[in-house]
């Protein structure tokens, strides 16, 4: 590394710490150093656009669409992550990048927040297990992942211009850690700023975060790059940590700040040559250590072709196996779920999120996957000839909302017979509109366009209809063919009475939902579906009800249904997954890795007003761009916006440890979920860490860093008590007697996921070292684990403890920050 520093030329090392295109740093030729290839995302490899964001549309580039990393978190399961890091990584590597921009690790602090469905919950040591497991699972396959967005990044309205306003404990013991664990934990060689100011500084440009804690007390020796546009300033980026400012500089704005006038400043003096070597180093220390300069080449990507896919069967399997344990069970009374297909002839889907596909879609993930299950394709494949499926619509998607949205399809039948009954055709016009509606109903008179798969192909069919009718068919046409939502809500309604059961398929959309650069307006269920359930279940009371979406919703129905399954936004093989829940052939194990709070006023941001979310106008500074980023931005709009002051008024009382702590019930806490069958705890037992009996079950995703010992392993035994095998997640949290700062009520430090068969029982160990108990004290800036008792609590949940036990450390300890 030290001769090739020394090789460079000056202008050569600052052309590699900005970007050369929108998904490139600069590489030299020269020396035959390669540009850095990156590229989103958490969710599997975005679609081609080489080096700009035109996408190419080329045929190699069909990567698989995994489900979104909340419901990877709801699976409890290190060891899944890592072979879904190993998905990502191995198709990333075959299309020629080096570092993808992903996991994302910010936590969930308000339920309203545009990126939660990509991140991984509310809890740091559920997010930190899981990271770590996934950015493994991508260097397995020659590439980095990248933790971001550090840090702070909790809310996506005004995420350039808001300045969120933390104190150091509750950054080191919220916000920090499953950083911390990526670096330390996981290798993570890449870490990416975010848009927004922490106390006062924008993120890309925090000396207090990039030197003094990712690198100093953390000791990260991989690069820093900055989100898309997220520089501001040569000065502040050169000596503050920023090694990589990225994208280049568009057309006709000014050059990158880690360009021209960073050289400028290297040749005149106003920066010592050690602020470009530093980078510089970094920058290739991450080169080496992905083999980018190993020549020959240490690994050969896989052409991608028809015989060789980017897709392959295994990656499909392992997404498949992903949304499987990421769905939670919710609610089942009188044991609805598994539905008996023996019993019900008819079945009706109602619900425009059964049809909708949501892979290429959400912000910076636009996946092109090869294809995508929908939930109402599962439910037909699954039920094949034992059951009639029926489908309404019940509500329609406005067409075309955001980036991969399809248009909105006809909800009613177009049928010969019924457009003939409606709009009197004339022969002529009968014989022309034929052949078009076998082409759109894919020769089966009796299928709805709703039901084709292809929804371009469903808009160019009505289009065709439309050049043959005369004008007032066509107004006749229009009303038939894109009715209004009371017409939508009576047809469904129709439907399930005539049905001997429901499954309704609704809840958020990405785009105006779940997706980058806006927050979510509220808790409700778009697009009138709180009405729409409230009238289908009145007229069929069995009625399961199945929600997509990044996280919790307002549920004023929930009393009225007997059955409610969450499935988050499942991928590719996101509707065989459901179809297998929902009809037992695999058993629901998912947990919620976040709260779903009964009303958004029960939540800790609404607690604190707009002062704590979204933020308050800062009056010291003038309003900016609604963009507000660098040369290389991808925009945001030029409407000048206010700066905003936010202030985390909750403090460490995020999640779980809100709710628990101020005794505000929710509707569903943090780590539950139900099974189709039953599991017993007994036998708790807090046994010394070089004690350990090693039968059972063992959870070996504890990797002690900062050399610290095992200090007790915590075991306990879990029965299967039901008639079916089913997988249970034990969760273990601890609860502080006293302290010399105030704690939460109790935080999660450690869970175990087994695999029972009816009468089975195992024993479950979940190791516990002194960070388990430790906080962070501020004024001896480090971590203490105090001398004292701590509860130790087993549950199912947070609000569902099963077994305790009293555990007293001797001596206390303190542990580096």
């Amino acid at each position: 590394m030290a001769d090739v520093l020394r090789q460079l030329t000056l202008e050569e090392k600052v052309s590699m710490v900005h970007g050369n295109s929108n998904w490139t740093s600069g590489g030299v030729p020269r020396l035959g150093l390669p540009p850095i290839w990156m590229d989103d995302g958490p969710l599997g490899v975005r679609e081609e656009s080489g080096g700009g964001y035109q996408l190419t549309n080329g045929s190699d580039d069909a990567a698989t669409g995994m489900p979104a990393t909340l419901g990877l978190a709801a699976t409890w399961n290190p060891k899944l992550a890592y072979s879904y890091g190993t998905v990502i990584g191995a198709e990333a590597f075959r299309r020629g990048k080096n570092i993808m921009l992903g996991p994302s690790l910010n936590i969930q602090r308000t339920p309203l927040c545009g990126r939660n469905f990509e991140y991984m919950g509310e809890d740091p040591f559920l997010t930190s297990r899981i990271a770590v497991g996934y950015i493994q699972g991508q260097a397995s396959e020659g590439i980095t992942g990248t933790a971001k967005h550090f840090a702070a990044n909790n809310q996506e309205v005004q995420r350039n211009t808001v300045d969120a306003r933390v104190d150091e404990r509750t950054l080191r013991e919220i916000y920090f850690p499953a950083f911390k664990a990526a670096v330390q934990e996981g290798g993570v060689l890449s870490v990416m700023g975010s848009y927004n100011f922490l106390n006062g500084q924008h993120a890309c440009e925090s000396d207090y975060l990039l030197n003094q804690v990712l690198k100093k007390d953390w000791g990260f020796k991989g690069l820093v790059e900055s989100d898309w546009g997220g520089v501001h300033d040569t000065t502040e980026a050169a000596l503050n940590g920023m090694d990589i400012e990225m994208p280049a500089a568009r057309a006709g704005a000014p050059p990158n700040f880690l360009a021209d006038a960073f050289l400028q400043g290297l040749q005149d003096g106003t920066y010592p040559p050690s602020t470009i070597d530093g980078k510089v180093s970094r920058i290739l220390y991450v080169m080496i250590k992905l083999g980018m300069l190993d020549t020959p080449a240490r690994r050969t990507p896989l052409p991608i072709d028809a015989a060789h896919p980017l897709s392959t069967k295994e990656h499909q399997a392992i997404a498949r196996q992903v949304a499987e344990e990421s769905i939670v069970l919710l609610k089942n009374d009188g044991g609805l779920l598994p539905l008996d297909l023996a019993k019900y002839n008819t079945i009706a889907v109602i619900g425009d999120n059964a049809q909708t596909k949501f892979v290429h879609s959400g912000g910076s993930a636009l996946i092109k996957s090869p294809y995508e299950i929908t939930a109402l394709d599962g439910i037909r494949s699954r039920a094949g000839a034992a059951a009639a499926i029926s489908y309404s619509q019940g509500y329609r998607i406005p067409a075309a909302v955001g980036r991969g949205a399809a248009p909105a399809a006809p909800a009613n039948p177009l049928t010969l017979d019924s457009l003939q009954t409606r709009l009197t055709l004339t022969d002529t016009q009968a014989t022309a509109i034929a052949p078009i509606l076998d082409e759109i109903n894919q020769g089966q008179s009796a299928l709805t366009a709703a039901q084709t798969a292809n929804a371009t192909l469903r808009q160019q069919s009505v289009d065709q209809i439309d050049a043959i009718l005369t004008e007032a068919q066509r107004a006749a046409f229009a009303r038939f063919g894109n009715p209004s939502p009371q017409q939508l809500i009576a047809d469904a309604v129709a439907t399930a009475k005539a049905a001997d059961l429901v499954i309704y398929v609704g809840g958020l959309i990405h785009d105006g939902f779940d997706s980058e650069d806006a927050d979510r307006p509220n808790l409700k269920m778009p697009f009138g579906q709180d009405e729409l359930l409230k009238q289908v279940i009145a007229a069929n009371p069995k009625t399961v009800v199945v929600l997509l979406g990044g996280g919790a919703l307002e549920m004023p129905w929930l009393d009225q249904t007997p059955a409610l399954l969450y499935a988050w936004y499942p991928g590719l093989e996101g509707g065989n997954a459901l179809a297998e829940v929902l009809f037992g052939d695999v058993n629901p194990s998912g947990k919620l890795p976040c709260t779903f709070p009964k009303k958004l006023e029960d939540t800790p941001t609404a607690s604190g007003g707009e002062e704590a979310y979204p933020g308050l106008r800062n009056p010291d500074l003038p309003p900016v761009a609604a963009g507000g980023r660098g040369p290389g931005g991808r925009g945001g709009g030029n409407a000048l916006v206010p700066q905003l002051i936010e202030t985390y008024k909750e403090a460490l009382l995020v999640g779980y440890r809100w709710y628990d702590t101020k005794k505000i019930e929710p509707m569903f806490p943090f780590g539950y979920g139900l099974s189709y069958t039953k599991f017993a705890y007994s036998n708790l037992r807090i046994v010394p860490g070089n004690d350990l009996d090693p039968k059972g079950t063992y959870a070996t995703y504890v990797v002690f860093a900062q050399g610290q010992e095992l200090e007790i392993n915590i075991q306990f035994d879990v029965t299967n008590t039901g008639t079916r095998e089913g997988s249970e997640i034990a969760e273990v949290y601890v609860h502080q007697n006293r302290s010399a700062l105030d704690r939460p009520e109790k935080e999660l430090k450690g869970f175990g996921k087994v695999t029972l068969k009816p009468g089975e029982k195992q024993t479950v160990t979940v190791p516990l070292v002194a960070s388990s108990f430790a906080y962070y004290d501020p004024a001896k800036a480090s971590w203490l684990a105090e001398a004292g008792d701590y509860q130790i609590i087993v549950g199912a949940s947070s609000r569902d403890p099963r077994l305790t036990n009293t555990y007293r450390r001797a001596q206390p300890t303190q542990l580096p920050p």
